[in-house]
């Protein structure tokens, strides 16, 4: 009912301007190939795109829904200290405490301004609970490229629980 009335609010729309470039959102495939021959370009399905999200992640990279599910989504704090204080095995409580993380755009330290990137690195690496994925400089990301020389205003991708924790790192 929802992508019905979707695809009339656009071929309704079509009749009255000029093709403009537009992005339809769909629950299903149904109404895709009526809106593609009216000159829509951009009909993303729900459906389809989690199916494939699962194949993928099923046939080439396991556990990237899990990822991408952590990176979006916080568990509450009180669900992390409940698993502190159960008896889970190790691992389920490194789980938890790691879907608990976020993922960051901050500014890096201004003491790495300079600096090649792989001393950011590990300098990283002995901070607990915040790790450096990629390093952006305009358009561009970089991930884990050492010999990179850090710029004053590149930023950091960072994993985690807070951007407080970020901030007191730089």
């Amino acid at each position: 009912e929802a992508d019905r009335q979707t695809a009339m609010r656009v071929l309704t729309l079509l009749n009255f301007v000029r093709p403009i470039n537009m992005c339809v959102q769909l629950h299903s495939l149904h109404h895709a190939p009526l809106l593609r021959t009216r000159g829509v370009q951009n009909v993303v399905c729900l459906s389809e795109l989690k199916m494939r999200l699962l194949a993928k992640a099923a046939t080439d990279c396991q556990g990237m829904v899990t990822l991408v599910a952590n990176l979006l989504t916080t568990l509450p704090s009180s669900a992390i200290a409940d698993a502190g204080r159960a008896t889970l095995p190790e691992h389920q409580r490194n789980y938890l405490q790691g879907a608990a993380c976020e993922a960051f755009v901050h500014g890096l330290p201004r003491w790495a301004t300079g600096k090649r990137a792989e001393e950011l690195y590990g300098a990283m690496a002995r901070v607990d609970g915040l790790i450096l994925v990629a390093i952006r400089d305009d358009d561009l990301m970089f991930i884990w490229r050492g010999d990179l020389v850090i710029r004053p205003r590149m930023q950091g991708v960072w994993i985690a629980d807070s951007l407080d924790s970020v901030r007191s790192f730089c």
